[in-house]
């Protein structure tokens, strides 16, 4: 397929939102410069799920090229949050410490998720020469490097009062993937931070543990809780990908809540096609 296929099935109204998905990791892949300025042309302004992700691929990819696109996202004023704190945090991945006077305004901003974001990519822009730009045991780039010591002294950052550091725990715990370590971070589900929260819902999908179901149902369920909060609890499940999840996803097909019904679809489309050949050229024909 063409990388102008892709951006014509995103930019499609037609296309169904679960495909959209997967023609944006299909540019991912491709992990070119061309592809990465192609996926610029799929933002939407109508879906938050598809401008977000879109935001977040970009961060991964780091190809140079985008980051004043990036920037352009962060500070329009009439871009959801959602997609500004992922535009914000995918800039820390770029190991250009020249970009922090340029991100350092965010640190203002009122809304949490957008001056929490700036603190994380400050931080790992800072850190970046006494780390290796190396993916995660689970193919991405984090807001954080992974603590390194023991599971006590992680769990002590975890209760930090820094968001850098609880992220940094909580990297550490999800290459841990163990039952404690699921235990240690469904308890940040109290935590008063809905980035911290909507991070541990990723990490859990990351993980694929079954053990967080439940917590993730809980989450996905409760009114209350943040819209990033509770989509990122959805696509989790999906991407875990047990019977009960799949059930309890099919309630959200049809939610009034735009970024709930689309991750809904979403986690259900990789449920159904198996998260390994998400970005396969197959499923998009």
């Amino acid at each position: 397929m063409s990388i102008a296929k892709a951006v014509e099935l995103v930019q499609s109204p037609k296309t169904c939102v679960s495909i959209k998905t997967r023609a944006l990791f299909y540019l991912r892949c491709l992990d070119t410069e061309e592809a990465a300025l192609a996926l610029q042309k799929c933002i939407t302004n109508t879906s938050v799920l598809i401008d977000h992700e879109i935001a977040y691929i970009l961060g991964q990819m780091k190809q140079s090229a985008t980051i004043p696109f990036l920037f352009s996202l962060a500070r329009n004023k009439n871009i959801n949050p959602i997609v500004k704190h992922e535009a914000i945090e995918a800039l820390g991945n770029f190991e250009d410490q020249n970009l922090i006077p340029h991100i350092q305004p965010f640190l203002n901003d009122p809304i949490s998720i957008i001056s929490e974001s700036a603190v994380l990519a400050i931080s790992k822009l800072e850190e970046y020469k006494s780390n290796k730009d190396s993916l995660s045991r689970y193919y991405s780039r984090d807001p954080a490097y992974p603590f390194k010591g023991s599971f006590e002294e992680a769990i002590r950052f975890f209760n930090s009062d820094k968001i850098e550091e609880k992220y940094k725990a909580l990297f550490y715990f999800r290459d841990l993937n163990s039952k404690e370590a699921v235990e240690v971070l469904a308890k940040g589900f109290r935590e008063s931070s809905d980035l911290l929260r909507h991070e541990i819902a990723y990490v859990f999908g990351q993980m694929e543990n079954p053990l967080a179901v439940d917590v993730l149902i809980n989450v996905l369920e409760d009114e209350t809780e943040a819209e990033i909060v509770r989509h990122e609890a959805a696509e989790a499940l999906g991407n875990i990908g047990t019977e009960k999840a799949q059930q309890h996803l099919r309630k959200y097909l049809d939610s009034e809540i735009t970024i709930l019904r689309e991750s809904a679809r979403v986690g259900l489309g990789i449920y159904n096609n198996d998260n390994n050949d998400y970005a396969d050229i197959s499923l998009l024909n």
